[in-house]
């Protein structure tokens, strides 16, 4: 909300003519880029990634489209700033638990593959892997919410399957994660022949 400025008070002590009023609430700079942020995270819903435009978000913030240029160059940029601020939740699915873990298995990484492709979404997915390789906060809020989720997922499953003795249940839930990491970021397909393969090494037929 803009600020309302009231011209000096002629009539005040000497000495006052040249003092600023005190401004009260956020800079107005600042304020316009958490508008920013809360509305493309408005704006952010299932399968509508492609349909983001700058233009839309800064329609949204109520803010000019120079504005929101000012501070990114691409709607993806305000995305994972607003990922990384906490104003834009990515849902994750949950790994289902059968007792079958190859079938449970290929259930999560399908879901997976939409979150990741749905909608237009994988330059977005890219920049979020991308982005907590850089050691800030933003980075530590991301993979907070996407990646150690994923991890606790896939070690409580791998605990709780019917493995042989020996295995390293451990390994094989790191090779899972780190898979899909790698074929996210490279930009690699996360497709049926891939998910076939991953599961014959992790979780081969009968398991």
């Amino acid at each position: 909300m803009e600020t309302r400025r009231t011209p000096l008070d002629p009539a005040g002590p000497p000495g006052t003519e040249d003092v600023a009023p005190r401004r009260r609430g956020r800079p107005r700079s600042q304020a316009s880029r958490e508008a920013i942020l809360r509305a493309a995270s408005e704006l952010m819903g299932p399968g509508r990634h492609a349909k983001l435009t700058m233009e839309g978000i800064a329609a949204r913030a109520g803010v000019s489209k120079q504005t929101v240029y000012r501070w990114w160059k691409t709607k993806v940029d305000v995305l994972v700033e607003a990922v990384g601020a906490g104003y834009l939740v990515i849902p994750l699915p949950v790994i289902p638990d059968t007792g079958d873990l190859r079938e449970d298995l290929a259930h999560w990484l399908r879901e997976m593959q939409e979150e990741i492709d749905g909608g237009g979404a994988t330059h977005l997915s890219q920049s979020l892997v991308a982005a907590i390789a850089t050691a800030d906060s933003q980075s530590r809020q991301i993979h907070g919410m996407l990646v150690a989720p994923v991890r606790e997922q896939l070690h409580a499953r791998f605990r709780s399957a019917r493995l042989g003795d020996g295995v390293d249940r451990e390994m094989l839930a790191e090779t899972v994660g780190s898979q899909l990491v790698m074929r996210v970021l490279f930009a690699e397909p996360t497709d049926e022949e891939w998910i076939r393969r991953l599961l014959d090494l992790v979780a081969p037929e009968g398991s």
